[in-house]
């Protein structure tokens, strides 16, 4: 893992930062990892799910209450935007190629989103959900295809528990918590990563 000089711009499709540290800022469905329940995939802005007998329908129950860090609300209107935004654009289908399987998808409710593939993906829950960032389209929309790799996305606007609100390149981050964060304000106030190796000081 690299160093804090690494940090040099949040394009989740560029740079190697949203990997160190884009998940206090950027959620999936679930977060990576496997539950506390052995299951695969610990639920994020997805509460739960089910998938038809045959593999192909997923069906997504999203959380109440969740806002992107500038305050714009994510409902499963949201999450089928940037779903198809981002299976529309063939360079972006190296970081998803699970969405190069998208058939259709509809947002059934304000938190039902279900999507259909055309061939069933057994690795939905465990590892492709947690890289289909729920990217805020009020501001990606407004990027040119031909500028996606450049576009700064600084400051970084996600769903995530915590907020950029320090960053010195080369120096240090803070990431302050979100108090409206959808499941709760998180126990530690402050996030700032530390030293070469990419350590973690947690202030509470």
């Amino acid at each position: 893992m690299g160093g804090l000089q690494d940090v040099d711009c949040w394009n989740p499709f560029s740079c190697t930062a949203i990997y160190m540290w884009g998940d206090l800022i950027l959620e999936g469905f679930v977060d990576q990892g496997p539950s506390s329940e052995g299951c695969p995939g610990t639920p994020a802005i997805a509460k739960s799910w089910e998938v038809s007998e045959d593999g192909l329908t997923w069906t997504i129950h999203l959380h109440e209450g969740i806002t992107f860090s500038d305050g714009t609300p994510v409902t499963a209107s949201t999450v089928k935007e940037v779903m198809e935004w981002w299976s529309s654009i063939e360079e972006l289908a190296v970081f998803n190629a699970e969405l190069l399987y998208l058939e259709s998808v509809e947002a059934v409710d304000d938190l039902t989103l279900q999507y259909t593939t055309f061939e069933p993906i057994i690795n939905s829950p465990d590892y492709a959900w947690a890289f289909i960032w729920t990217l805020p389209m009020q501001i990606w929309s407004n990027v040119d295809e031909s500028e996606l790799f450049i576009f700064e996305f600084d400051p970084p606007v996600g769903t995530g528990p915590y907020v950029l609100s320090e960053h010195v390149p080369g120096s240090h981050m803070i990431f302050d918590a979100r108090e409206d964060y959808y499941r709760g304000k998180p126990p530690r106030s402050h996030v700032q990563p530390i030293g070469p190796a990419g350590r973690i000081s947690k202030e509470s």
